[in-house]
């Protein structure tokens, strides 16, 4: 499969997708699912019409679910 285009870097790619993304700055402890996102940001989420990338420190990052089952750690 011939590549088209170059890949991307993230800054690269959320400038190009400006217009389509919308980024949102969470806590450590947000992503982790360990601190409440507040619920004015998820109703401003749901009328703005992008789709949100969770960012922390300006970079992706995925984010838990507060109601999540725990994941075990290991020894």
């Amino acid at each position: 499969m011939e590549q088209k285009q170059p890949l991307l870097g993230w800054t690269e790619f959320l400038t190009v997708n400006r217009g389509w993304l919308f980024t949102e700055e969470v806590t450590f402890e947000q992503a982790a699912g360990k601190a409440p996102i507040p619920p004015s940001r998820t109703e401003f989420w749901q009328k703005n019409g992008k789709v949100i990338v969770a960012v922390h420190l300006g970079g992706p990052i995925s984010v838990r679910s507060q109601s999540a089952t725990p994941v075990a750690s290991t020894p």
